[in-house]
């Protein structure tokens, strides 16, 4: 890359990054972003922490909801005193530390054009990313978090076993994720049971013998506290409400409002709790939406037809995310939590169908309306 190329990208970014800077702002100074019982307690719980009042495993009052949060926010509240901006201000951190991540992993194995629409994409983004990232509840920064974790580390793991190098520290790191995400949430799963059957399934060359024992190592170490207190309380996190599965036919019946309410909340074209039902900008937007990600999706779904491994692990997590979601007795459509990995799994595949069709002389006027569809809806 030429050195005026060079400063435009970083010119491109710095602007980007603002832009986004900009938007976070103003939604928390608009008070478009709630402030809730659900991250009182998390502060309660820093609070308490602070207070040398022991390190609690879980959120108060269950068996699922890993500390993490509560424990960063700990160390923030001890740096600059307890106050909701002290709050705000960790939560926009971790959301930042997401978009970092995100962008990442995608410059990194789908190129710069990817990485530069990934970036774009989640600088302004769905409100739904924000509305979740910038109050986390306790746990939906950290499912990201772990989703890119794992991803980046399976894919690490891959190019070492491509180039005969040395594999067995992509994979402790894969296990120790996996082991994280465990602990914060049984949402994490999916995504991490992806990762983990992407690598083992595959033709050539294969996984070492070892690499199981090492992973599950990495496991027992992400995961020390939850492995701990489950076995001083009788595995009670296994009977946690996230993990009680829905019947056959409610689960069908979520996969159906999942492709519509759930869709528009995660696109922005519905609100939080009413899904498509309200503010829909313009008629048919459900179904415009619906043909730009798909446009959009498609040079990615090619390059998993002709063989290519990264982006099939994409949309493998992806439809693992949706079916584990909709199979949940507890699964909204209107306000789709267990599926804020989305916000990991789709901005590299549109990354990847942009840089796809960005390098295509005839494909500029498709690829201009679905971006004009997906960024303005």
């Amino acid at each position: 890359m030429s050195e005026r190329r060079l400063w435009l990208v970083a010119l491109a970014v710095v602007a980007m990054a603002a832009t986004g800077a900009v938007l976070q702002t103003w939604l928390v100074a608009d008070d478009r972003i709630p402030f809730s019982s659900d991250q009182a307690v998390v502060g309660l719980m820093a609070m308490h922490i602070l207070a040398g009042n022991g390190h609690p495993v879980f959120y108060f009052g269950a068996t699922y909801g890993g500390s993490f949060e509560a424990h960063l926010l700990a160390v923030v509240f001890a740096l600059v005193g307890p106050s909701i901006e002290a709050y705000r201000a960790t939560m926009a951190g971790l959301t930042w530390l997401v978009i970092a991540g995100v962008t990442a992993l995608t410059w990194r194995w789908f190129g710069r054009r990817a990485g530069m629409t990934a970036l774009a994409y989640l600088c302004v983004p769905p409100f739904f990313f924000l509305y979740k990232g910038l109050t986390s509840d306790g746990a939906n920064d950290s499912v990201q978090l772990a989703g890119i974790g794992t991803n980046a580390a399976a894919m690490w793991r891959d190019d070492a076993l491509e180039r005969h190098g040395s594999e067995w520290l992509p994979a402790l790191l894969l296990g120790g994720l996996a082991g994280f995400g465990l602990w914060i949430t049984p949402v994490c799963l999916p995504v991490s049971a992806a990762a983990f059957a992407w690598l083992i399934v595959r033709r050539a060359p294969r996984l070492a013998p070892w690499t199981v024992p090492v992973m599950a190592a990495g496991a027992l170490v992400g995961g020390f506290p939850w492995w701990v207190w489950n076995l001083r309380h009788g595995w009670a996190s296994l009977k946690a409400p996230e993990m009680v599965s829905a019947t056959v036919p409610s689960a069908l019946r979520n996969l159906a409002v999942l492709a519509k309410d759930a869709f528009a909340v995660l696109t922005g074209i519905g609100e939080p709790h009413q899904g498509i039902l309200l503010a829909v900008p313009f008629r048919f937007a459900w179904l415009a939406m619906i043909v730009a990600v798909v446009g959009l999706l498609l040079p990615a779904a090619r390059a998993t037809w002709k063989g290519e491994r990264r982006p099939r692990l994409l949309f493998l997590s992806l439809g693992v995310l949706c079916v584990a979601a909709a199979f949940s007795s507890r699964f909204s459509a209107v306000e789709p939590r267990y599926l804020v990995a989305f916000y990991v799994l789709v901005p590299p595949l549109l990354g990847i169908g942009v840089a796809a069709y960005s390098r295509g002389r005839y494909a500029v006027l498709p690829l201009a309306a679905c971006l004009a569809v997906v960024f303005t809806v």
